[in-house]
């Protein structure tokens, strides 16, 4: 997934005069290996659940001997609710907090580039790019980063909406799941946006209808909760939102590389 934004590197000099490189084909491994993890464990849990019934459940919670509070042992269905209501809630934290970690270092990569094609010469201008004017960006708001890599470096996140509505899905998740009127949009849900891999049907070659070839597409997909409705994400739609973030990862740094290569930013063999 990124394939194009994987050979870009630049080389900077800090004061103390130790050249340091930066390869964005490094920088995309960390970030996707990031989602990767969360998507082996999100695998593992929703796997797992599918092959625990209900008496299975039942006696190895009851084989450890002793609980916290038994009397508020959840039963087999809502405990299968919640668990999944507790994946979501960490994949969607960790993985916006993979995104928003990219958006800095796409910012800290530009200005770099843009230094580099200035000569090199100005120390001062290298503190306050790794300095202050980092520190001034992670502390601004998710639009107001997107605003900054779009004015000043010409970078346009196609995913950026898609990013935006899993910060309000976070919201409501770290909540317990319930929507509030603060998370939805005006009319009256919060609508999510995915990546999904869905599959078609159609008749095999020469139209018999008794045979059908299936294929896998991936599609646009999106899912609503109205206000004060608790959500709800099927192991095909959880997987989806980190997919969604792959696309989110793969566009942003593709947006890095054409900027660095104008600014005349090296290509790694």
């Amino acid at each position: 997934m990124t394939k194009k934004a994987s050979t870009l590197e630049t080389t900077s000099k800090p004061a103390e005069g130790t050249p340091v490189t930066i390869k964005l084909s490094d920088v995309a491994n960390s970030y996707m290996g990031a989602l990767q993890k969360l998507f082996d464990y999100t695998c593992m849990t929703l796997g797992s659940m599918r092959l625990v019934n209900e008496s299975q459940y039942d006696e190895f919670s009851k084989s450890m001997g002793i609980m916290p509070a038994s009397r508020s042992r959840l039963g087999y269905d809502d405990a299968k609710e919640e668990t999944e209501l507790w994946l979501l809630k960490h994949v969607v934290t960790e993985g916006l907090g993979a995104c928003l970690l990219a958006l800095s270092d796409a910012r800290t990569i530009c200005a770099l580039g843009e230094w580099k094609a200035a000569g090199e010469k100005d120390q001062e201008e290298l503190k306050r790019i790794l300095g202050a004017e980092k520190q001034d960006f992670d502390l601004s708001s998710a639009e107001e980063k997107f605003k900054t890599l779009k004015e000043k470096y010409g970078i346009e996140c196609q995913f950026q909406d898609h990013l935006e509505r899993f910060s309000k899905l976070r919201s409501a998740l770290l909540r317990g799941g319930k929507v509030a009127e603060a998370d939805a949009s005006g009319d009256g849900a919060l609508t999510i946006k995915l990546k999904m891999v869905q599959l078609q049907t159609a008749p095999m070659d020469g139209g018999d209808l008794s045979s059908m070839k299936v294929s896998t597409q991936l599609s646009d997909y999106e899912k609503a909760f109205k206000v004060d409705q608790r959500v709800r994400l099927n192991k095909n739609e959880q997987v989806a939102v980190i997919i969604t973030m792959a696309f989110f990862l793969t566009n942003l740094l593709e947006g890095v590389q054409q900027f660095g290569r104008a600014k005349g930013m090296g290509a790694s063999k």
